[in-house]
């Protein structure tokens, strides 16, 4: 057993859409997300139970059972509410991510395998689903080399391969560690607090218009972990241009929804680098994480920004 690999760096992943119940279910599920928030995760399960037992086909209930359970500790329980959930909503890849994480923590990598290539399956997009489904392979990798560096003890080709990958993952596992310790620090430690933004390779230029730059994305992203709804609306140039070819109005009237529904929103910010563009632009380039207590995700953003009211503004994203 000295093979054995237990890691716990799966991500579960959250639900969109929590907070839209209707009918007397909904005060049950508002304790719950209460209970969550708090991690108060038996009040949570009970109030679920509540909302279940009066419809045992809520999916979404049953899921954030699910979610509790896993943080809580109760794996196995867990295990048992994903399992049904999947069969039952096949098409639910949140599901099957869950699912996956918690063999991946059991150590039933290829079930665990075949869960999350079953996510990544009904969303091709879903990134937590993509890094856990890699993290799987990695490990089933470390496992074969393990065990391979056993029965060929002299192979000195296996040897070193074994030894490569187990340094590259202890190596992985530390920067992780390291990451996340320096965002609890520059938060406060509180989930729901402020962002963190961390400049990349051009935050030693503090001249001029590059440190402004710097200084609008951060207070943007301030706004947004702070649900102040006026002040992130305001981080926008009247003329910014939606992507998906919405009005400023329309798109407005979406973002005054999206960021003041949830209960807890945290926006931080990673590797920015600035570029001072001619024509009274310039474009930021960042790591972005959103993470709101009903919803997670990642992504490479690309803004432009514009000189207006003394200040810059966002023009575009990307």
């Amino acid at each position: 057993m000295k093979n054995r690999m237990t890691y716990r760096g799966f991500k579960l992943s959250l639900l969109l859409g929590l907070g839209m119940l209707a009918g007397a279910a909904q005060a049950d599920m508002q304790e719950a997300r209460e209970a969550m928030n708090a991690n108060d995760y038996p009040a949570a399960v009970k109030a679920l139970d509540e909302v279940i037992a009066g419809s045992s086909d809520d999916s979404k209930a049953r899921f954030l059972k699910g979610l509790a359970l896993a943080r809580s500790g109760d794996t196995d329980a867990a295990l048992n509410v994903f399992n049904e959930l999947s069969q039952d909503r096949p098409q639910m890849a949140e599901a099957w991510n869950n699912l996956g994480v918690l063999r991946a923590r059991n150590n039933k990598l290829v079930s665990a395998r075949d869960a999350l290539q079953k996510a990544v399956q009904l969303n091709p997009d879903y990134g937590p689903a993509q890094e856990n489904l890699g993290d799987v392979y990695v490990a089933l990798g470390r496992n074969a080399y393990a065990r391979a560096a056993d029965l060929e003890s002299e192979n000195r080709v296996v040897q070193s391969k074994h030894q490569q990958l187990a340094s590259f993952l202890n190596n992985a596992q530390s920067a992780t560690a390291g990451s996340a310790t320096s965002q609890t620090a520059s938060t406060g430690g509180s989930q729901s607090g402020s962002a963190a933004a961390s400049a990349g390779d051009d935050s030693g230029d503090d001249s001029g218009d590059k440190r402004a730059v710097r200084d609008a994305i951060n207070q943007w992203a301030q706004a947004w972990s702070d649900q102040d709804v006026q002040a992130y609306l305001n981080a926008y140039s009247d003329d910014y241009q939606p992507a998906n070819g919405q009005s400023r109005s329309a798109w407005a009237s979406e973002r005054r929804e999206r960021v003041s529904a949830p209960a807890s929103i945290n926006v931080s910010l990673s590797d920015m680098t600035v570029r001072i563009e001619g024509d009274g632009e310039a474009q930021a380039t960042f790591q972005q994480r959103y993470e709101s207590n009903t919803y997670q995700d990642q992504e490479r953003k690309r803004v432009t920004l514009t000189q207006e009211d003394g200040g810059w503004r966002i023009l575009r994203e990307r």
